[in-house]
């Protein structure tokens, strides 16, 4: 407390209930606090960091979002709020003050959010509400150390089967899942991660056949007049149209305007007609 400044006092967070505002465990319950958070302490997210999680989860007013170890509720204010203004949002974190933060919040709110609500549950029992809700969710964000996302993964897993969910995890990678998108925000990695979604396949060489059918199935663009053509052959033998170069770029010149001999064969032949148009 500020006695000599007393309006420093309304910043706290008990009082003022800002989004920004930091949440301060006190020293004699943070033992206390270290025990009950099995999972990892927790850690406000940065809002610019919050938003963009939102942003690549593509949030928006059909989404039913959940966050994992709300903490304060930063991000699930995030979320009912434009411009995600998701369906409804719900935070889950075990620690009974924190959740009491987020909620005096949620009451000084004019008029009060009917799509937003915090409650106290432990992520590590299986009979938590929230893992009979995990399955409804469009969109998951949370922010573990790796070791607390190691044992929730199997229950994400479980859970999420045979379902469409977009999970975005900050700080940390999920083990063993593959992110579609991952980048980093004031010094923190978020992971994007599509579950159900379109299955991404990883980079590889095509094979012959695979470019031939390619080369097949492109848009036939007609060429622009006084393009000319060089009908090369492939490898199967049948030739095909390639873009030789434009009439009207078309320079005239020998060999003996450069400082150098013309390309030899393998055999030793002068291949100066390899460097011309066909006849």
């Amino acid at each position: 407390e500020s006695t000599k400044y007393p309006n420093l006092n309304k910043n706290k967070p008990k009082e003022h209930g800002g989004i920004a505002a930091p949440f301060v465990i006190s020293a004699d319950n943070f033992d206390d606090y270290l025990k009950k958070a099995s999972l990892s302490p927790w850690v406000p997210v940065p809002d610019p960091v919050a938003r963009r999680m939102l942003e690549l989860s593509e949030a928006g007013p059909d989404d039913i979002h959940l966050e994992l170890g709300c903490g304060d509720g930063r991000v699930n204010y995030h979320a009912i709020d434009p411009p995600f203004s998701v369906k409804s949002s719900i935070g889950i974190d075990i620690e009974e003050s924190l959740i009491a933060t987020a909620e005096e919040r949620l009451s000084k709110r004019h008029p009060k959010p009917t799509n937003l609500s915090f409650r106290v549950e432990d992520l590590m029992d299986p009979a938590a509400r929230v893992w009979g809700e995990i399955s409804q969710a469009d969109v998951i964000t949370m922010y573990f150390v790796e070791a607390a996302l190691e044992k929730i993964r199997p229950r994400l897993e479980e859970a999420l089967d045979g379902q469409k969910c977009k999970v975005v995890t900050c700080g940390y990678p999920m083990p063993s899942w593959q992110p579609r998108w991952v980048e980093t925000i004031l010094g923190l990695p978020v992971c994007l991660y599509d579950i159900g979604g379109p299955a991404m396949e990883e980079p590889r060489e095509l094979t012959g056949e695979e470019l031939e059918k390619a080369l097949q199935e492109r848009p036939q663009i007609p060429p622009a007049e006084g393009v000319a053509f060089w009908n090369e052959p492939n490898e199967g033998g049948e030739r095909i149209e390639v873009p030789l170069f434009d009439e009207s770029e078309k320079i005239d010149y020998h060999w003996d305007d450069f400082d150098q001999e013309p390309p030899e064969d393998l055999d030793g032949n002068t291949a100066i007609s390899q460097w011309r148009k066909p006849e």
